[in-house]
């Protein structure tokens, strides 16, 4: 299991808009995967943000996402959740 990194509270102000990176394989539909986990957590994010980037040999997409986070608990569930998706390299 991936370590998600621990938030630093003083650098937040809830709540707050933040965009959020995640790589993953291509061959996974990581936006479905990452809209999904977001309703599942019911943490508000924005559908007009998504972006998508393919690495040089298409092997990894870049999705940034912006999200509104409301407390602390929300951003490290989140991000633990993502963490642990085999379909997930990486979440920023």
């Amino acid at each position: 299991m991936k370590q998600p990194n621990k938030l630093n509270e003083a650098l937040w102000e809830f709540p707050c808009e933040h965009a959020i990176k995640i790589m993953g394989y291509s061959q996974y539909p990581l936006v479905d995967i990452i809209c999904s986990t977001l309703d599942e957590q019911s943490t508000a994010y924005c559908q007009k943000s998504i972006k998508c980037k393919n690495s040089r040999h298409g092997k990894y997409t870049s999705v940034t996402i912006k999200v509104t986070f409301n407390n602390k608990k929300e951003v490290e569930d989140l991000f633990s959740t993502l963490s642990d998706r085999k379909e997930v390299v990486w979440a920023l």
